[in-house]
């Protein structure tokens, strides 16, 4: 059964890739529609029938990998690989679970395994970068974003990775040529514009960065951390009353919170509300939350944990 369907998993960097014969099984069918168990079930029975079907352990594999079962797709891709050990997507598979499980040595390999079977794999150059970039391999995930960029030249996630590389590596021009590219190609992932605030507020572009957090925010309006990153901007542009604002909904939303209670007491001091400031200063104080590393506001709105 050749593979030739492409399914783009949302709001990650990371793909799979499938296809279905002409005449699709039930499992086929229930993983095309979006019943993820059911396909899981249909396989179980299939594959007691005949367990040396690499496909179907490939199938179950993507259905526990979409309901976040990470272990057990790993075990399936183990199984695909073992019955049919020259096909380059297994591999491309099992290395994304492998990153989903912080395994990233384990998915590099497999990565270049299946770049060594198919070198015109722009998807796999593509999230073999995004794993260089958690292994600080800076200069090979660029050559990966390229690559992937020039096999695939309508990419919106490479010239995001690539552009979130180019901010870490302090080329800010750079990243933000790529944020524009993504955004022309893809202009309803709401962490595009996130990210893309970022960079514009870094250059300190606080109006450019203030229309990107409202841009993100009108897909995602109770997002915490895209309430802070607006507060912020508001406060840098002299809008004391509507950072305010936002830092109070923030604090509220995020109560255990120390860093907004923090953020929210030099919107105070502005405001001359020098008794709240104390307050909140003595709150962020003793809050658990600023004695750890914050991390990158990119992985916390999608209340991931930073590796960047």
């Amino acid at each position: 059964m050749k593979r030739k369907l492409y399914i783009l998993i949302c709001l990650s960097f990371f793909t799979f890739h499938f296809s279905f014969s002409q005449q699709e099984t039930p499992g086929e069918t229930a993983l095309k529609n979006g019943d993820y168990q059911k396909a899981i079930d249909y396989y179980d029975i299939a594959i007691k029938g005949n367990s040396s079907n690499a496909d179907m352990f490939d199938f179950r594999g993507y259905a526990k990998y979409k309901l976040k079962d990470y272990k057990g797709a790993l075990e399936d891709y183990n199984k695909s690989i073992k019955l049919a050990p020259f096909d380059p997507e297994a591999y491309f598979n099992r290395g994304n679970v492998e990153h989903e499980l912080q395994e990233d040595v384990s998915a590099l390999a497999d990565y270049d395994k299946c770049l060594s079977m198919k070198a015109d794999y722009g998807d796999a150059y593509n999230n073999r970068a995004n794993v260089k970039v958690i292994l600080k391999d800076s200069l090979g995930a660029l050559l990966d974003y390229n690559s992937a960029i020039e096999l695939e030249p309508d990419s919106a996630k490479a010239y995001l990775g690539r552009g979130n590389l180019k901010f870490k590596m302090l080329d800010i021009r750079g990243s933000l040529v790529d944020y524009n590219k993504a955004i022309s190609m893809d202009s309803n992932r709401p962490d595009y514009y996130f990210q893309r605030a970022e960079v514009r507020d870094s250059s300190k572009d606080y109006k450019g960065a203030l229309k990107d957090y409202n841009k993100f925010l009108s897909f995602i309006p109770d997002m915490p951390f895209g309430i802070q990153g607006r507060a912020d901007c508001e406060l840098k542009l002299g809008k004391i009353k509507e950072a305010l604002k936002d830092y109070n909904e923030a604090v509220e939303l995020l109560p255990k919170d120390g860093w907004a209670y923090l953020d929210r007491s030099f919107a105070e001091i502005q405001a001359k509300q020098y008794k709240e400031a104390i307050i909140d200063c003595n709150i962020a104080s003793r809050s658990y939350s600023i004695g750890k590393k914050r991390g990158c506001k990119s992985c916390a709105w999608r209340l991931q944990s930073c590796r960047c």
